[in-house]
């Protein structure tokens, strides 16, 4: 593999899930949620990995926390040792 076959991650941190997904797929990369599920299609991202700036393989995956949803809690929240089960 060549260095041309590398890309830059875009830093996607604050923006719109759509743009933020746009602007991953125009680096060459795919853009993915966290623990395999599809991309954020709304909200604001919080958080990315790989990290701003990384050099990665072209087509390589890059995974978005929006700020709406389950991930979004878990990542501002990772603390779930007090957490209580919901009522039923």
């Amino acid at each position: 593999m060549s260095h041309d076959d590398r890309v830059e991650v875009p830093d996607v941190t604050g923006l719109g899930a759509v743009e933020a997904c746009g602007a991953v797929r125009a680096a060459g990369l795919s853009p993915r949620g966290p623990q395999h599920a599809p991309e954020p299609i709304d909200g604001t991202i919080i958080q990315q990995d790989p990290a701003p700036g990384v050099s990665v393989n072209i087509g390589n995956d890059v995974t978005l926390w929006s700020d709406n949803g389950r991930a979004a809690q878990e990542v501002l929240d990772p603390d779930l040792s007090t957490a209580t089960a919901p009522m039923t």
